[in-house]
């Protein structure tokens, strides 16, 4: 979404990705025996049921809210919730509405359910969650043919996508998504005059910029998602390793917002 804005340093942080992806579909060679291959599918319902299942994620997504809540208020004092009737849910639709013709911020609400209903669209029609980084690791593969490697022989192509030697790279669905995601932060950019050319401050945050998208691109193919695909499509599918790779999404972003805060601000 930065690279659409026209932040630079995020330019810089996608080549990194495609580096970093690269690395990672050959180096699955490692890891797929290692872990991959012996860890089980867990769908949460197989366990508990669906109303188990639901009564769980309520009862998280409420946690996690009031957590925010806390941390942002400093109490919960101040918090009001309301029942949904029928009258405010026709007021937030009225409301939504004329903030999508009129070309208004949107609100997280919004912006949250619009994400929903995506998802949901998507995975019906390709019959899989939403994602980015399998459809860029695949530019990447694309990107390895051009320098004359032989992607068709990593594992992530072979044993984890079945990719045959004559297949095009480029033929990848999530790959246009990941375009179309560019080309709407820049479509809205534009339409709230938002949009400039904004340049790395220095040589620090460049070397940040590609050494962060490097680790990015890796890590995404190793956890075979990022925080998209491994997370909120993940979750929203009622698998654990969604879970598990958020708390460590929160661990991680906690200690590389020291180190930002740290080193670059």
């Amino acid at each position: 979404m930065r690279m659409g804005e026209g932040y630079l340093m995020q330019w810089i942080t996608f080549t990194g990705l495609l580096l970093g992806s690269a690395i990672g579909a050959w180096n699955l060679s490692f890891w797929g025996p290692f872990s991959i291959e012996s860890s089980p599918i867990i769908f949460i319902p197989d366990y508990l049921g669906w109303p188990g299942t639901i009564a769980l994620y309520f009862s998280l997504i409420a946690a996690l809210y009031a957590l925010a809540l806390w941390y942002e208020r400093g109490s919960l004092n101040s918090v009001k919730f309301k029942l949904l009737n029928l009258s405010s849910l026709q007021s937030g639709l009225k409301s939504s509405a004329e903030t999508i013709s009129s070309g208004g911020n949107w609100s997280y609400a919004l912006g949250a359910v619009a994400l929903a209903l995506t998802g949901t669209l998507l995975f019906g029609f390709w019959g899989k969650p939403a994602g980015i980084t399998s459809g860029l690791t695949h530019l990447a593969g694309w990107l390895s043919c051009r320098i004359n490697l032989s992607p068709c022989d990593w594992y992530y192509f072979t044993e984890l996508i079945y990719l045959e030697s004559r297949r095009i790279y480029l033929e990848h669905p999530k790959l246009y998504f990941s375009i179309a995601l560019i080309t709407g932060s820049l479509f809205a950019s534009l339409l709230h005059r938002e949009f400039r050319i904004r340049r790395p401050k220095s040589a620090i945050f460049i070397f940040s910029a590609l050494f962060g998208g490097t680790l990015l691109g890796y890590s995404s193919r190793v956890a075979m998602g990022c925080n998209f695909g491994g997370f909120w499509s993940g979750a929203s599918s009622f698998s654990l390793h969604a879970w598990v790779f958020g708390l460590f999404i929160l661990i991680g972003a906690y200690l590389g917002g020291k180190v930002f805060m740290r080193f670059l601000v």
